[in-house]
Order: C-alpha cells, then sequence, then structure tokens
C-alpha cells in the first residue's frame, strides 16, 4: 500500500510539472518579422584592374531587435528562418563626372561570397557559378543553412550583412537588399 501511495504522488508530481510546461508553452507568442540589410556596392575602376576582374566589398550593420520585437526583446525563447533572398535594387554604371547611367551585361564571378555574422558567429556563401546582375533579380538561400542563421539571431546582437568579390566590369554601382524573414516564438509568462 505504501508503495502505491508514493507511485501515486510520483505520477501527480509529475503531471502537475508537465502541465506547468503545457501552460507556459500555450502562452507562446509567434511573431514574423523582417531583418533587411541594403548593401550599396561600388566595384573597382576599370582602369584600376585588369578588364574582366573588379573587386568589391560592402557590409551593412542592423540590429535584429527591429520595431517588430521591441516590446517582446526580453521574452524571446528561439528564431526560426523563414527565407533569405537578396535582390538587386539597381545596377547602374558610373561615369567620370560620377554620372549614372544604364548598363547591362553586369555578373558577379563565382567565388563572390555573401555573408551573414555577428560578433560570435559567421555563416558564409560562395557563388559557384556567375551571377547575372540586373534590377528585380534575386537569389535565394537554401533551408538547410537556415540553422546557422537561427544559431546567429538567437545572440540577439546586431548583424552584419556582407558581399564581397569580383564583378565582370568595373565602375558598376548596384544596391543589393538582404531580406530575411524570420518567425520569432516569445513567451510573455517565463
Amino acid at each position: 500500500m505504501n508503495s502505491a501511495l508514493k507511485l501515486f504522488m510520483f505520477c501527480m508530481l509529475t503531471a502537475s510539472m508537465s502541465s506547468c510546461d503545457l501552460i507556459t508553452d500555450m502562452a507562446d507568442v509567434e511573431i514574423d518579422t523582417n531583418i533587411e540589410g541594403r548593401l550599396d556596392v561600388l566595384t573597382d575602376a576599370t582602369e584600376l584592374k585588369s578588364p574582366e576582374d573588379h573587386g568589391f566589398s560592402e557590409a551593412d550593420t542592423v540590429d535584429v531587435i527591429n520595431e517588430d520585437l521591441e516590446d517582446y526583446e526580453h521574452l524571446i525563447r528561439d528564431f526560426h528562418t523563414q527565407s533569405i533572398t537578396l535582390r538587386v535594387l539597381s545596377v547602374d554604371s558610373i561615369g567620370g563626372d560620377g554620372e549614372e547611367f544604364p548598363v547591362s551585361g553586369v555578373k558577379l564571378l563565382p567565388n563572390t561570397t555573401f555573408g551573414l555574422a555577428n560578433d560570435l558567429t559567421e555563416y558564409y556563401w560562395i557563388l559557384n557559378q556567375a551571377w547575372a546582375i540586373e534590377e528585380g533579380m534575386s537569389l535565394s538561400l537554401d533551408a538547410a543553412s537556415y540553422d546557422a542563421i537561427n544559431d546567429i539571431l538567437k545572440d540577439e546582437l546586431p548583424v552584419i550583412f556582407s558581399a564581397a568579390g569580383t564583378c565582370n566590369k568595373g565602375n558598376i554601382r548596384f544596391i543589393l537588399n538582404y531580406d530575411l524573414q524570420a518567425t520569432i516564438t516569445a513567451n510573455p509568462i517565463e
């Protein structure tokens, strides 16, 4: 009888602890947000490099805790990346007088690197083939990389979006937008 009572008490204790976790989990709130970075890239001048290989390097630092997340900053439990897309917003050639004019046939060359980092963690992906840079063109990162990106976001530190590599033309200015869509899980009763 004594063993049955102990077993019953153990079961009740376990059930009450599970119920508390269940209630806490039920209070989870999901917030969809976009974390965006914008790179204003200028490739090396034609006269400084070979005619087929013009370097560039640009970065933009953005706070992970944006307007959507300010009210939940100390309540965040998890980050879930839904997508990350790089989109070309504009591409122009820069003349000797600084004037911009339309250009075509611009490509980022293989081994160009795109990155997402903070002070603790970094993640980079590399182009394995040329990417045509035309207004509206986009490149989406494979979902296999989302766990690494989630780890960077979980630090809740400012994020550095970057691009570095080579272009087939010099004196080219293009604006590249990083759009990271994520769902954040927060819990107001923890």
